[in-house]
């Protein structure tokens, strides 16, 4: 899936995962919770336990995929952010984002690839023997006038 430079700002559906996996973990621990309080028979519940206990574990699991799957899509959505900003709208030399970053070149350009890969910072395209990054539009103005 491309993310257009306009939706990287606008939505993260990271955060609505990782919301939908805090909703699910809290059903989980309501359900062991009335789960253990039916079971010393404090609580009179309609629900078999071993219903409960494995709605209670379905739970569990689904919650914690679905938040570490948005937090991953959030981070990801994060770093994008973090090197538009950086790109500039003129050419940018990748050494001048890894000193901005304080981290290595080579990680600029693995994050750089990782990102593209992923459908983040398509207009961005990276000239590995210059060493300099270009966005589209700039890439389309050089090409028209050579």
């Amino acid at each position: 899936m491309i993310v257009s430079r306009e939706s990287l700002y606008r939505l993260n559906p990271g955060a609505i995962r990782k919301g939908l996996g805090l909703a699910l973990l809290f059903w989980s621990a309501i359900n062991a919770i009335v789960a253990v309080l039916a079971g010393f028979g404090i609580v009179v519940s309609t629900i078999d336990p071993r219903d409960r206990l494995s709605s209670c574990a379905l739970c569990l699991l689904l919650g914690v995929a679905f938040f570490m799957w948005g937090r991953f899509q959030q981070r990801r959505y994060r770093l994008a952010r973090e090197y538009d900003g950086l790109i500039g709208r003129n050419a940018t030399d990748i050494s001048e984002i890894a000193a901005r970053k304080d981290v290595p070149s080579s990680e600029v350009i693995e994050d750089l690839a990782t990102l593209n890969k992923s459908g983040f910072l398509t207009e961005c395209s990276v000239d590995y023997d210059s060493g300099v990054v270009r966005r589209g539009e700039e890439q389309r103005a050089i090409s028209t006038t050579s």
